[in-house]
């Protein structure tokens, strides 16, 4: 799962993401004659999906109108590219201590993050921006790691008790950064938050049977043809480009994710630093190339494969044992690989090989 869902993306990303993705979505069906029907699209800087069972055809153009609509409704609100945005208001005024009103989408996101980084002690961070920009995720250009004293200066920035909740006197939520040049940035969540709210809006709307993808953030909602007890997704392979370690299946209303090293990185002094940032640390995490979680909700399971990540196999079980519902399967960045699930993950996984 790639972290920042507003970040621009290349031609060649956008196109793994999308064959990830029909693979992930062909796979649902594998037992049954035909697949189900998929609609694909581009937003959010990433690559969209839904299914339904095929011959659903009719169904499922209602389905992709509707998330389509929610997904535009929350990059509206929460991009950091938009000047306009909620979020870029909110950083605007970092250190200047006046609250930003909040829309409904803000608040609720806002406080998901929040919540999230207390969770795993600060794993994962929604002002993780400063270190990202610092290692040259940003557009910036280096080719140097930086030094402790960069390292500690970009630290001071990234802090997400730092994130102010307010309620204004009519009322209205409000937020605020409490130091300057903090950012905030919730792409850690945001996908994950926007696929709960689209499935949310069709479950409302009496809608069943259908597969929300955003970006490999993925919720099921019924099954996908009868006689079939979930939707069978692939877990891809972070060492092979289009390859599967496995499946697991989603029941109803479950939702999984993945973190992975292999989407973005750079290269200093003939290193390679992948994307995901301990901002405990304030260094590139090493040693993982990926974590895929089944969760009750997608922003639930959005999140916490960045925190898994960052926090590791042995960290993170104990994180797991308080999060009910929640399992895990984390990939070793090492030659070969080891495969380490959660028992939980273990029992809904069908793998080609698990080495332990």
């Amino acid at each position: 799962m790639p972290h920042f869902i507003f970040h621009r993306r290349g031609r060649r990303r956008v196109a793994r993401m999308a064959a990830w993705s029909l693979i992930a979505l062909l796979a649902a069906c594998a037992r049954t004659p035909l697949p189900p029907a998929t609609l694909q699209w581009l937003c959010m800087g990433t690559t969209a999906a839904v299914s339904a069972p095929h011959g659903e055809e009719a169904r499922l153009q209602r389905i992709r109108a509707a998330a389509g609509e929610t997904f535009a409704e929350i990059e509206r609100d929460l991009s950091v590219f938009r000047p306009a945005s909620t979020l870029a208001a909110i950083n605007a005024a970092a250190g200047s201590g006046i609250p930003v009103p909040l829309g409904a989408h803000a608040a609720a996101a806002i406080a998901l993050a929040r919540d999230a980084a207390a969770a795993g002690g600060g794993a994962f961070n929604p002002t993780v921006g400063p270190l990202m920009a610092l290692w040259g995720f940003r557009g910036a250009t280096r080719t140097q790691p930086p030094d402790e004293a960069e390292i500690a200066a970009a630290r001071g920035r990234v802090d997400w008790r730092a994130i102010r909740l307010d309620t204004l006197p009519d009322g209205t939520s409000a937020a605020s950064l409490a130091c300057t040049d903090m950012a905030l940035d919730l792409g850690g969540i945001a996908k994950g938050y926007a696929v709960d709210c689209a499935f949310d809006r069709l479950r409302a709307t009496q809608e069943t049977d259908f597969l929300i993808n955003l970006g490999g953030n993925i919720r099921a909602c019924g099954t996908p043809g009868a006689g079939r007890d979930g939707w069978r997704i692939g877990v891809r392979d972070p060492f092979r480009r289009d390859g599967l370690l496995g499946t697991v299946t989603l029941a109803d209303g479950e939702a999984v994710a993945t973190s992975g090293n292999y989407e973005r990185f750079v290269e200093l002094a003939g290193t390679r630093y992948a994307h995901i940032i301990d901002p405990r640390s304030g260094r590139p995490v090493r040693g993982m190339a990926g974590v895929t979680v089944l969760a009750p909700t997608a922003a639930a399971a959005d999140a916490l494969s960045t925190t898994l990540f960052v926090l590791g196999a042995e960290e993170g079980r104990r994180l797991l044992e308080r999060t009910p519902g929640c399992h895990a399967l984390w990939v070793t960045d090492e030659t070969p690989p080891r495969l380490i699930p959660s028992p939980g993950f273990a029992a809904r996984f069908a793998p080609e090989q698990i080495r332990k």
